[in-house]
């Protein structure tokens, strides 16, 4: 089984290649209720968020039943744009206190879904190449490879840049808002993966208790570009994987 999850489509889209590669099932974790795994191969597919494992992959991870008697050969591919930071690391801790290794790792590079925030490009040239990498990776996994590069211990530097995101995140980000442009299509509210965006008397709105992960779907799906988080509205094209339909990452 994999499990995965994606807010703008890459992680889907590896994911799903991966599944039919290696013949195996995905289940999209946000819509997953019943914890428990009972299968000899165990994988995980998502995104870096601020340089580690995203918190919805974490509280999964921590709540998963392991059903099966067997040996399970674990692994976790991240897409991202840039460095994978502690995310490894983290998974490997994880993991470990489910008395499961982290047999493999891989990384998959494709377009950052959040760079327009500061105003930069993004950088098309992966979607060129992400495929042959899924390939490899998958051949990999057919053939039940490890990963024999050894972890080290987390790095300073990626827990200073952690904080650093995290600050901007709840400093800067806390303020949603719906503008006046929005045309009630519902895809945020279908595509929110905790359920903060709501159809209420008639309008579009988060919810005052915000639960949001911050994996942007709403932002980067939206026709209208009509969300906002607090002062940041998108500076460029809006990006989302360009051969994955909005209907595909429905949560509901």
């Amino acid at each position: 089984m994999i499990y995965y999850f994606s807010g703008t489509g890459n992680s889907y889209q590896v994911a799903k290649l991966l599944a039919y590669l290696t013949q195996d099932k995905m289940q999209d974790i946000s819509t997953l209720k019943d914890c428990k795994h009972d299968d000899s191969v165990m994988g995980f597919v998502f995104p870096v968020h601020c340089y580690d494992v995203l918190d919805l992959m974490q509280d999964f991870i921590k709540k998963l039943e392991i059903k099966s008697d067997k040996k399970i050969y674990c692994y976790a591919v991240v897409t991202c744009g840039g460095k994978v930071g502690n995310t490894f690391i983290t998974m490997q801790d994880l993991l470990k206190a489910k008395n499961i290794n982290l047999a493999y790792r891989n990384e998959v590079y494709l377009p950052d879904n959040i760079l327009s925030f500061w105003g930069k490009k993004y950088n098309y040239n992966s979607l060129n190449t992400y495929k042959d990498k899924v390939l490899k990776i998958a051949e990999e996994l057919n053939q039940r490879k490890t990963s024999n590069n050894v972890l080290v211990k987390k790095s300073w530097w990626y827990i200073i840049k952690k904080y650093i995101s995290w600050l901007f995140i709840n400093k800067c980000l806390q303020k949603k808002t719906i503008k006046k442009n929005c045309i009630h299509c519902k895809r945020c509210v279908k595509l929110c993966p905790t359920n903060n965006i709501i159809e209420e008397a008639g309008k579009i709105k988060f919810k005052s208790k915000n639960n949001c992960i911050y994996c942007l779907a709403c932002i980067q799906w939206c026709p209208m570009q009509a969300i906002n988080f607090g002062n940041y509205n998108l500076k460029d094209k809006q990006y989302h994987h360009p051969e994955v339909v909005e209907n595909e990452l429905f949560k509901r």
